[in-house]
């Protein structure tokens, strides 16, 4: 059985990677008549290379709902296991998606009889280099879990300030707004900034989970 996996967005970003006097500056824009228009055009572009990459820019708040599995073994004619849940098929940790990942807020799970626990944290440990919840040794994973919807992991991602992003990633935007300002209407991703984006995007942008 597959493990659904749906990301939410909490808290958005207070802030963009790059700012209105970056594009002006960019596309030579003097005055401030269409400040509120490239203010929209950031966002649009910036939304849109997240989805692209399937990463978080600048600092902003996930929940991931996904299911618990519960695979019935293969066993030979005439002999049953019970269904084991586990939070990842097969797997001792939980692959976020949105890097990077600054913060694990809360693991909750819930029960057959749908009452939700939050999972201690001495239970695991972030690796930020690969974005993974991984179970510490000598733990274990809630069991007993329904088998749909039965865990919330609640985070903070993305890179800290505008400073902290990639230059690439800031190009790429800037070349997507001009794209968009230029045609009047909010374009597709331009080829180049799609290059630029291609080297940070995560394995999930490829339907890998």
């Amino acid at each position: 059985m597959s493990n659904l996996k749906a990301y939410t967005l909490v808290t958005a970003p207070a802030s963009e990677p790059v700012s209105v006097a970056d594009v002006k500056t960019y596309l030579r824009i003097d005055g401030t008549a269409d400040d509120a228009v490239l203010t929209t055009l950031i966002a649009s572009a910036r939304r849109t290379a997240e989805e692209y990459t399937k990463r978080a820019f600048i600092s902003q708040v996930w929940k991931l709902v996904m299911d618990s599995i519960c695979d019935d073994i293969d066993l030979p004619s005439g002999y049953y296991v019970l269904p084991t849940p586990f939070l990842v098929n097969g797997s001792q940790f939980i692959q976020l998606s949105r890097q990077p990942i600054q913060t694990v807020t809360s693991i909750k799970t819930t029960d057959t009889s749908n009452v939700q626990s939050t999972v201690n944290t001495a239970v695991y440990t972030l690796d930020t280099a690969t974005g993974r919840i991984l179970l510490n040794d000598g733990y274990s994973w809630p069991t007993n879990l329904r088998c749909r919807s039965a865990v919330e992991v609640q985070f903070v991602a993305g890179w800290a300030n505008a400073a902290a992003v990639p230059e690439p990633i800031k190009q790429g935007i800037l070349q997507h707004v001009a794209a968009s300002y230029t045609n009047k209407v909010c374009s597709d991703i331009p080829a180049g900034a799609k290059s630029l984006y291609d080297a940070f995007r995560l394995p999930e942008a490829f339907g890998a989970y």
